[in-house]
């Protein structure tokens, strides 16, 4: 096998191999496997190529690398905390642009989908044996370290008594995001049609993984779709009849599975998302509010060119954030979602280069899906610098490029009709 192709197995295999370490602190075992594959694919080549970075992102890559270093004259900075972060974000960035050099598109997508349907149908047989049994069917790799240092075997007998399962993932929400993230690019390819069978099957498995994360998935993938494909999707009296069954089944189906003891539970945390809940020990209000706190609390000049990556655990410290003292899960947390590491991290300079950057991608319908399905999680997830960003940035900017492509064809198809009919 070509190594192309099986740099684009693990790349979309990240989020999966990511969760194990390779006994380097901080260092997957999947970015360590991506980052030989590209070695290897320099030896087959016989030459050293560079990553295709799109122009686009550069300003807004470069600032997120020098933003920890503005701070190299601060007592509280620590330059080895800066300089393995740098890494890290420079880690991304490479394998972001290495992918797009390296990896075809329909192949990729082929390998996302038997990837998807895969971990779906593990994830039924969880299902299936632990309302039959009543214990779950773990499927992490046993022996392999965990990449956060978490030891393997907490985690496994954790996983033994959930009553929620999460196929070959740490946890259900992660499963949910990356089932999310396949079903936006399977709609992109559906000829307008939004029920097939295949998006009927993703879309009950993100419904019985009973996670808050997946729901909001679906709900922002299919008014992504339905919004950016309007006039595809209303022309097709099968679409309006699918909405308007789908939506009638909610209204009558939901009810019940509030009051469901195994569904119950995840809609019982809505009540976690207050934003004044300043006392409050919840994770729902860590993930979605927290960090607008912590950014609130920053210096002006911090605000506007962020802190860095990296920095935040010691800068906090010598500020002394009341922040982590009394709101969230406690004063050892420094959990941020993924706008709120763009704002902390980067400021108002970072978001403002992150959005000229989005206006670039939005231009074609489908990256704008992709891209704008990114922005949506980050509203609850820590996305930023993670290999959900990774896979969306990719897929996004891939279908940008195929557009560009089939532009250039069709010019030149006009111009050789053109001088043929002079």
């Amino acid at each position: 096998m070509r190594i192309d192709k099986l740099f684009t197995i693990f790349l979309i295999l990240l989020p999966v191999t990511n969760i194990y370490g390779c006994g380097i602190p901080g260092v997957s075992l999947g970015k360590i496997i991506l980052v030989l594959l590209v070695c290897l694919s320099f030896l087959e080549r016989r030459i050293l190529y560079a990553p295709m970075i799109p122009k686009y992102w550069g300003p807004f890559m470069i600032w997120a690398l020098v933003v920890p270093f503005f701070y190299i004259f601060n007592s509280w900075f620590s330059f080895p905390d800066a300089i393995y972060k740098f890494i890290g974000v420079l880690g991304f960035w490479l394998t972001l642009g290495y992918g797009l050099q390296m990896v075809d598109l329909s192949y990729a997508f082929k390998v996302y989908e038997k990837c998807a349907f895969v971990f779906s149908l593990l994830f039924l047989l969880q299902t299936v044996l632990y309302f039959i049994a009543g214990r779950n069917l773990v499927l992490l790799i046993p022996g392999l370290p965990l990449a956060d240092a978490t030891s393997i075997n907490d985690y496994v007998t954790g996983q033994a008594v959930w009553n929620r399962q999460c196929s070959v993932f740490l946890e259900p929400a992660y499963f949910a995001i990356y089932i999310g993230i396949f079903l936006c690019l399977l709609l992109n390819r559906c000829s307008a049609n939004l029920f097939t069978t295949k998006t009927l099957f993703y879309i009950a498995v993100l419904v019985l993984v009973r996670s808050g994360n997946g729901y909001f998935c679906l709900v922002a993938v299919f008014l992504l779709y339905i919004l950016l494909n309007y006039h595809q999707v209303v022309v097709k009296k099968r679409n309006v009849v699918g909405v308007v069954v789908l939506f009638v089944a909610s209204v009558f189906i939901f009810p019940n599975l509030v009051q469901n003891e195994r569904f119950g539970e995840t809609f019982d945390r809505v009540s976690e998302l207050n934003a004044t809940y300043g006392e409050g020990r919840t994770s729902g209000f860590e993930r979605i509010y927290r960090g607008y706190y912590v950014f609130n609390e920053l210096p002006v000049s911090a605000k506007i060119v962020g802190i860095g990556q990296g920095n935040l655990e010691r800068y906090s410290a010598v500020h002394e954030f009341k922040t982590y003292a009394n709101i969230g899960l406690g004063n050892t947390s420094f959990y941020l979602n993924g706008i709120q590491q763009i704002l902390v991290f980067t400021g108002i300079v970072g978001v403002a280069l992150l959005l000229v950057s989005a206006f670039k991608v939005c231009r074609q319908r489908e990256a704008a899906c992709v891209f704008l399905l990114y922005v949506s999680l980050s509203f609850m997830s820590a996305t930023y610098n993670s290999p959900n960003m990774l896979l969306l940035f990719f897929f996004a900017a891939k279908n940008l490029k195929v557009m560009r492509q089939r532009l250039m064809v069709d010019s030149r198809d006009l111009k050789s009709a053109y001088r043929s009919m002079l």
